[in-house]
């Protein structure tokens, strides 16, 4: 089934669409064989079937976990590990991304876990709006691309809720809720360091220029990252810092 439907896709008229989101995607490979093997995985994890992330054929140039990195762009999002072999291993064991497991957790679901649910929901547009702020993009598209259309969007909108109670009958309810905490502590923050920066850049443009612009946190290196979080603890710590 998963090949049928990947086959189906590479020849979808939507495909040849510029503007559609899968031909975006799509772009980013320079083989058809490598469009094909990242569609094929992706019909494999919905499809509840065991994908194997680890083997690689001869004849191919890329391994599978490259072929969905890079897809995800996962250089430029620098939260992720560079290699995502092993976190690929264990959504597709565990079936994360199953269409077949995830109908089966929203029929067994409690009204106390479709509440919990709808308030992990209530945080994506946040967690969107803050990678937006930050810089990154998923893929080719940027965050604030997905956040416009996550608004108006109850198909994207009602997966998300069944991933959320997926996620949580598979034990990453703590996970989550790391996750969002950090989200709904950092998005006031960042949306006014944002505006400052912005009104900084209009009336003071030469301060601005001497600041860290959040919105190109994304580009910091892992050394830079470090020297921004070592807080100053005396007034001449600070001067040196400045």
């Amino acid at each position: 089934m998963a090949e049928e439907q990947t086959e189906t896709l590479m020849r979808h008229h939507r495909t040849r669409n510029q503007f559609n989101v899968s031909r975006v995607f799509l772009r980013l490979f320079r083989t058809p064989d490598e469009r094909f093997r990242f569609l094929y995985i992706q019909m494999s994890l919905l499809h509840d079937i065991r994908y194997e992330f680890q083997t690689q054929q001869e004849n191919e140039e890329l391994p599978q976990a490259e072929i969905f990195s890079q897809a995800l762009n996962v250089k430029a999002l620098r939260f992720l590990p560079d290699d995502l072999t092993h976190d690929l291993e264990e959504m597709s064991s565990r079936r994360l991304l199953s269409i077949t497991r995830m109908n089966v957790t929203l029929e067994a679901a409690t009204e106390e876990e479709m509440a919990r649910a709808r308030t992990r929901l209530e945080i994506m547009l946040p967690l969107l709006e803050c990678l937006d702020i930050l810089g990154y993009r998923f893929g080719p598209v940027s965050f604030a691309f997905f956040s416009q259309h996550y608004k108006t969007n109850a198909l994207a909108q009602a997966l998300f809720l069944v991933f959320f109670l997926h996620l949580e009958a598979k034990g990453y309810s703590q996970g989550m809720e790391q996750v969002f905490e950090a989200v709904r502590m950092s998005w006031p923050l960042l949306k006014r360091g944002k505006a400052m920066h912005n009104a900084l850049a209009q009336e003071l443009p030469h301060v601005s220029k001497e600041l860290i612009d959040v919105g190109h946190a994304s580009e910091l290196t892992k050394e830079e990252v470090e020297v921004c979080q070592e807080t100053p603890k005396t007034r001449s710590d600070l001067i040196q810092f400045w």
